[in-house]
Order: structure tokens, then sequence, then C-alpha cells
């Protein structure tokens, strides 16, 4: 299934987006012949559209608003990097076994600023990019970055 979203639905959907259904797209098919769990439990953003789990039959529902957030922060990643340079950055530099320097970047700028609300969120988070994704920081970085990132934001500092 495919959904065109106008930029303003819902108040909170900042550009234009295509929501489509993983199970629609060979590149998502293909990918999770490698990894089964990034098509039942993980979303992608590539440049304006937002690929949701084929276990997902609502995308739009309520339940999903932080993670349509944490995804339109990717689509304004996308649109300041461009989609080539974007996806260089997050897949290859510098390669994952020196901890995918930009992965890691782009994902804690979307996690801070969509998922973490408290600071009992920044363990839920810190687990959850242990679990799904591959080479991840060290689990005791990860949770200082954002406590320390977390703190600064609650007294008015930039993140």
């Amino acid at each position: 299934m495919r959904l065109r979203v106008k930029k303003g639905f819902a108040g909170f959907i900042s550009q234009d987006v295509e929501f489509i259904n993983k199970q629609n797209s060979l590149l998502m098919r293909f990918i999770s012949l490698f990894y089964p769990a990034f098509m039942t439990n993980l979303w992608t953003t590539i440049g304006n559209k937002i690929y949701y789990p084929n276990t997902e039959r609502s995308p739009l529902a309520i339940k999903n608003y932080a993670i349509i957030k944490h995804e339109l922060i990717h689509v304004k990643q996308f649109k300041k990097y461009g989609v080539p340079l974007y996806l260089f950055l997050y897949l290859l530099c510098p390669l994952p076994f020196l901890f995918s320097y930009f992965r890691w970047k782009f994902e804690r700028e979307a996690y801070l600023h969509a998922n973490i609300q408290t600071e009992e969120d920044i363990d839920k988070v810190v687990n959850l990019l242990n679990k799904y994704y591959l080479y991840p920081w060290p689990k005791k970085w990860m949770r200082a970055w954002f406590i320390e990132q977390f703190h600064r934001r609650e007294n008015g500092g930039n993140s």
C-alpha cells in the first residue's frame, strides 16, 4: 500500500512524503533476505519515501506518531545532504567496523528529537539501537551521549 501525504497533514507532517509498505518494495524485500527483522520491525526512509514494516496495517495510526516524527527527521537529513551522499555516509563512511560514525550521527539526532521525551526513554532507545542496528556504538557511550544532550535540551541549551 502507498499513501501520499501532503505537508501539514495531521498538524505535524512537515513536508510531502510517501508511506510505502516494505512488502511493495523490491529493494526492501532484497535487504530482508540478509536481515529478516528489517522487514517486520524497522521503518526505513529513503529521500521522501518512508517504508513501514509489513506487519504494520495502519502506518498513520496515532501509536506511530513518534516513529513518524523520527522518520521525518531522516527526510530532512536526506534533503540537506541529498540521497546519494546521505546513503554513502549512512551506509559506508566510515566502514561499519569503525562504528559507522554518520549512521550514529543521523540516528541519534532523530532519536533525541523524536523519541526521547523523558530520561527513562533513553534506556529504551539505547536498547533498541543495540538490538536492531548493525555495528552499534557501545551502550555506555550511547547512554552517556543521550543523557548529556537530554539535560542540555531540558536546560534550554542546543543539542
